[in-house]
């Protein structure tokens, strides 16, 4: 059996490296859909998406970004106390979007 490591930051160093090679009007966009059964009750797993953000945001300078769907409230997902630390992380390139009930 071969182990191979890929860690977050070798992730966004090659999402950085695409975006270069594409040209200055490249933009690359990932999309989540989901998102709610992913994280679950799993803290690790929405700060490794909030990881994945922030260096894509830092490394990417807002040529990379990323949205997720949820058919979940979102602060039924995180307990609200991880949102607060999401919306709150002065990360380049991130935007909060507040939950906005009938749309």
């Amino acid at each position: 059996e071969n182990n191979y490591e890929y860690s977050i930051e070798d992730f966004a160093n090659e999402v950085k490296d695409y975006c270069i090679n594409k040209g200055n009007n490249h933009h690359v966009v990932f999309l989540v859909d989901e998102v709610g059964q992913y994280i679950a009750d799993d803290t690790k797993l929405m700060l490794n998406l909030q990881t994945i953000v922030e260096e894509l945001g830092i490394k990417c300078h807002g040529k990379a970004w990323v949205v997720v769907t949820s058919q979940q409230n979102i602060d039924d997902i995180t307990r609200g106390d991880d949102l607060i630390e999401i919306i709150d992380s002065p990360t380049p390139g991130t935007i909060s979007i507040a939950h906005c009930p009938g749309i």
